[in-house]
């Protein structure tokens, strides 16, 4: 994949004179791949397009309910789907998993209690 530092790279060489084919053996690209630089017809790749998520029109619902009550995803999956919800729980468990403080993220979902034996009884 070309970037734009390699375009600018190849362009800076033609500038100090270098031919295509030298171009070609300096950086490692096809011959039509400079040749397209250096005329500017080279189509760089953009950035990945957003789309929209299936969890966007419940967004406001879910932070408000994770906030009161730190409900799990099965939860409130259940909760939305009469809403109209038709995405998965797993792409509910993501968008629940960045409502998550960096805190929460790390800890343990238990604590383990040892007594001593006969203690408990």
């Amino acid at each position: 994949m070309l970037t734009m530092d390699d375009a600018v790279h190849i362009k800076q060489l033609r500038v100090e004179g270098l031919s295509v084919r030298a171009i070609v053996r300096h950086t490692g690209y096809a011959r039509n791949t400079v040749r397209k630089v250096l005329r500017d017809e080279h189509a760089f790749q953009s950035h990945r397009l957003t789309r929209p998520s299936t969890v966007d029109p419940f967004k406001t619902y879910l932070q408000e309910r994770y906030g009161q009550y730190q409900l799990s995803a099965v939860r409130l999956l259940t909760e939305i789907q009469p809403l109209g919800y038709t995405g998965s729980i797993g792409t509910l468990r993501w968008y629940l998993q960045t409502l998550k403080t960096p805190r929460q993220q790390h800890q343990q979902p238990t604590v383990r209690y040892e007594t001593l034996p006969g203690k408990q009884g």
